[in-house]
């Protein structure tokens, strides 16, 4: 499925990765220059979440060929839930730190090549994670890992020598102080019970891979992976720490992986959890329903 790509909005997020710090040219300029020496007319708005919706409206209106988004992980999330239902096709040029999507879709990692990919106008249907009323495209965390996730944006602006140590000793923290979750899984008309302090929800199963993040093998089979972290003592958590860092973490007999379409996640009475969605740390009231839409994103793709 292919697409004639000639008029485009662009959205760019200054504050995210460092794929455009190496020019000379500040983001808008650089981008801007990429689409016009291909023939594409582009509309250059920076990254603003409260004007996402309007600015989508707008696009469908004025029949613009395609969304495309220079950003981490959140920032593409954030532009797929203004794009609701619509299906306008989303173009990816990689500008976060850890790119997780554009990695599993095998999307250039220059700017120059995302832009030739995205001219190309080769469509691709994907999946997108849903929990509650909530969007994912990667991945839905709970437990430590969103209380992490707001001490490094905290840091954001800080440098790395600094950062990193910082939120090495608040997840030392977090191992003696965050309480055990008790959490029961409803799934597939089977109940099961976990006592644990992290788990992920993975827009599609994790290919059996090394790294603390294994690609997804595709992005379309219509299921999650869920990948729990059974909690028996303060060092089993440190050593599935360490394991996650060594990249080696699937190995392990204590972290129980599931495969299935959609799962009901409680924890007793109903209460807000925080939860990390691509990144991006939120809360939200259990019991968590997580489901899956099956090829409702449209993505650009080599």
């Amino acid at each position: 499925m292919k697409a004639e790509i000639r008029k485009i909005i662009v959205i760019y997020n200054p504050r995210s990765g460092s794929l455009l710090a190496s020019s000379n040219e500040n983001p808008e300029a650089q981008l801007r220059r990429l689409f016009m020496e291909r023939g594409v007319e582009p509309e250059m708005h920076a990254f603003d979440c409260d004007a996402l919706p309007a600015l989508i409206q707008q696009a469908e209106a004025t029949h613009i060929d395609a969304i495309v988004v220079c950003g981490g992980d959140g920032s593409i999330l954030a532009v797929v839930k203004a794009l609701g239902d619509r299906k306008l096709p989303l173009g990816i040029i990689r500008g976060g730190t850890m790119n997780i999507l554009a990695r599993d879709l095998g999307l250039p990692e220059s700017a120059d090549a995302a832009a030739d990919v995205i001219v190309g106008g080769k469509m691709r249907a994907i999946d997108v994670g849903v929990v509650n009323d909530q969007l994912f495209l990667c991945n839905s965390a709970l437990g430590m890992m969103p209380h992490l996730a707001r001490t490094r944006e905290k840091l954001r602006e800080v440098s790395w020598w600094w950062k990193w140590p910082t939120v090495l000793r608040h997840a030392l923290h977090l191992l003696k102080t965050y309480p055990r979750l008790h959490i029961r899984i409803e799934m597939a008309g089977e109940t099961r019970h976990f006592r644990t302090r992290a788990i992920a929800i993975s827009n599609n199963p994790l290919a059996d891979a090394k790294g603390p993040i294994p690609p997804r093998e595709t992005l379309d089979s219509g299921k999650l992976g869920i990948y729990i972290a059974r909690d028996t003592s303060r060092w089993a958590v440190v050593r599935v720490a360490a394991q996650m860092l060594a990249g080696t973490w699937q190995d392990d007999e204590k972290v129980a992986s599931i495969a299935i379409q959609s799962a009901i996640l409680s924890l007793g009475r109903p209460r807000p959890l925080s939860v990390m969605n691509d990144g991006e740390p939120t809360r939200i009231m259990t019991p968590l329903h997580y489901s899956i839409r099956p090829h409702a994103l449209r993505v650009l793709v080599s």
